[in-house]
This record gives C-alpha cells, structure tokens and sequence, in this order.
C-alpha cells in the first residue's frame, strides 16, 4: 500500500496536464504538426488553476501553478526542453520535467530515478497513432511470508476535438485518454487485494500547449474516488 501511495501522489503532480462542444473524433489534418499543439519554445509560460472536484461536480479546493519552459539539457540520450512547475502563492518551484518532440510525438521522462528506470523515455501524445501501451507488467516478490504480485498496465489512446475559449479566444483542442491501473495481490489471502485505477484527460490547443485536464482516480480498498481538475486561464508563447 505504501507503493501505490507514493505512485498516487506522484501523479497528482506528473498528469497536470469540458467546457464547450461535443468530441469529434476526426484525426488532426495532414498539416498539424505536434509542435501546433505542444509549443516548447523557451520562456514560454502557462498559467492554471487546479482543483479537487466532488462527486457532485463542485469544485472545492483550489490552488494556481505555472509551466514554464526554462531550458533545454541532454537528459537519458535525448535533447531535451525542462519544463519548470512553480506554485504561485509560495513562488516555489517543486519539480521540472522533460519534454521532446519527435516524429510528431510528444515525449516525457520523469526526473525520479525509479520512473526513468521502469518508464524512460514515453510517448504523451501521439497525432498519428490510434494507441498505444506504456507499459503492461506483472512483478512477483520473492518474501515466503507474504508472498505477493504487483500488476502495472497503462494505455494512452486519442480523443478527438475540442473547442476550448481561453481569454476570449477559441482554441481548438485535440485530447488523449490516459488509462492506467495497478494492483497489489496478496497471494496467502486473496481478497486483500490493493488496485489503483485512474483515468486521465489531458487536452493540446493548436498554438497554445496544455489547456485542459480531468482525472479520475479509484481505489481499493474502500472504494475511494477522487477527481481533479485544472484549466489553463493565461498563457504566452514566445
């Protein structure tokens, strides 16, 4: 359990990434590039507002960050652009991350040592492929006393189109679904049985980047659920 809530509170920060029309599950014209909807250029900067949402829809608690592209570095083989996330009441920056672009991609490697070992360097989004799996995995502990299994399974899959209004502007958004579950499997009792599953929404605007995300989380036991939420409200691209 331990494990599972470390890897919770790790994504809460890496996934940050509705408002308007309905989905169109049209694919991205021939002449958009992954570039039109995920800009890296440097000293470019978003501002959002993230909040922790009922199962009612109410969004509750509410706190403001910043993305910034503040650099560029040789990281795990890859050129790639640092993304810096700063909390703007404390004006402290907690974590940056690494993006790179290639053959219309949009790649990310974490900075802990122990995703860059089991993930390394994953595909985000993907304007030419339907979908694709991260990773599909199962471990088993060598402990005698309590022997166990871990299954780790992830998919991201495209969406379709969305027209987002950000400072009264239309931005069309392109969106990819995130599903990833993982599971913990006492095999001395079988029904003690640990699973994290969470579903995620993250959005691209064509010329403005990370726009939109929603996320599902559920776990057991105690069926506990947990959404979030953060939309993008200010925004420059250099």
């Amino acid at each position: 359990m331990k494990m599972i809530t470390k890897f919770l509170i790790v994504l809460l920060f890496l996934f940050f990434l509705f408002s308007c029309s309905e989905d169109n599950t049209t694919n991205p014209q021939q002449s958009e590039t992954m570039e039109d909807y995920m800009p890296l250029t440097i000293g470019s900067w978003w501002k959002y507002e993230y909040y922790d949402v009922d199962l009612n829809g109410n969004r509750l608690k509410k706190y403001s960050f910043m993305l910034t592209v503040t650099g560029t570095k040789l990281f795990v083989g890859k050129q790639s652009k640092i993304i810096t996330f700063t909390i703007i009441d404390s004006n402290i920056s907690i974590n940056q991350y690494n993006y790179a672009i290639e053959d219309d991609k949009l790649l990310i490697c974490y900075t802990y040592p122990e995703y860059i070992k089991r993930y390394g360097w994953f595909t985000e989004a993907d304007l030419n492929k339907e979908e694709w799996t991260i990773i599909d995995t199962t471990e088993y502990s060598d402990s005698i006393d309590y022997p166990y299994k871990t299954h780790e399974f992830w998919t991201i899959r495209k969406g379709g189109y969305k027209d987002f209004v950000i400072k009264d502007k239309t931005i069309k958004s392109f969106g990819f679904i995130s599903e990833h579950s993982y599971s913990h499997t006492h095999f001395n009792t079988p029904s003690d049985k640990d699973t994290l599953n969470y579903i995620i929404e993250n959005w691209y605007g064509n010329g403005v980047g990370f726009i939109y995300s929603f996320s599902k989380v559920i776990w057991h036991p105690n069926s506990g659920q947990m959404y979030n939420e953060t939309i993008l409200v200010d925004y420059e691209i250099k």
